[in-house]
């Protein structure tokens, strides 16, 4: 038991005495087994992190290297699409085409057919649309498209209406099987190819005539 003596000469630790203390609580704790392994671990944790952090880095700027590849890549070759269209609308544009135009009714006729029925006769029409061929009037291209990166498309119309557009199609022969479309306009490079068209639709025509006239004939 303190005396009065005791609390005489007893004084509060100084600010120096408590940092000592303080280390010393730390070292002590530093010293238990168990909180030596628990720090190991947590630098050991740190190091891994350190690592995986230093590996994202690398794999980061490695693929915003080739990212920055592939678009100049790209630009490289969306520079060469460019020229090559650009290439290859002049070219188109500095050729002679030719097409073939309708001249509907063309030629108006009719013609008296007498039927199997005593006295009667019927008067069929027997107009025909004359086809002949022109030079491709290019002042009606209207736009141009592409298609597939190297495909060029021309539109052309030469009426106010919309519907009117139809998509022009290049051939440098004739061949039946490849003309099919209301929406197409076939144009040729050789005026020989184009007069085949013409002469393909007129005949068309005519057999078309003859089809009618014979059957109302059997009538």
């Amino acid at each position: 038991m303190m005396d009065m003596y005791d609390y005489e000469d007893y004084c509060e630790p100084t600010e120096a005495e408590l940092i000592v203390q303080e280390a010393e609580q730390k070292l002590k704790e530093l010293l238990n087994p168990e909180v030596k392994n628990e720090l190991a671990e947590k630098d050991n944790l740190i190091a891994t992190l350190k690592n995986k952090v230093s590996i994202l880095q690398s794999e980061k700027y490695n693929l915003q290297h080739e990212l920055g590849a592939a678009k100049r890549e790209a630009q490289k070759e969306i520079e060469v699409v460019k020229e090559n269209i650009v290439k290859s609308i002049g070219e188109t544009l500095s050729k002679e085409y030719w097409v073939v135009e309708c001249e509907y009714g063309h030629f108006k006729d009719s013609k008296e057919i007498e039927t199997k029925v005593e006295g009667l006769t019927i008067i069929e029409n027997t107009s025909r649309n004359l086809y002949s061929v022109k030079e491709f009037p290019k002042m009606y291209i209207e736009k141009i498209g592409v298609e597939n990166g190297k495909t060029l498309i021309f539109y052309w119309n030469d009426d106010e209406d919309s519907w009117m557009a139809k998509t022009v199609k290049f051939h440098s022969e004739f061949k039946a099987e490849g003309i099919s479309g209301r929406h197409w306009l076939h144009a040729f490079d050789q005026k020989e190819e184009a007069q085949k068209y013409a002469d393909y639709l007129n005949n068309l025509e005519e057999s078309s005539v003859n089809h009618r006239l014979e059957k109302v004939g059997k009538k």
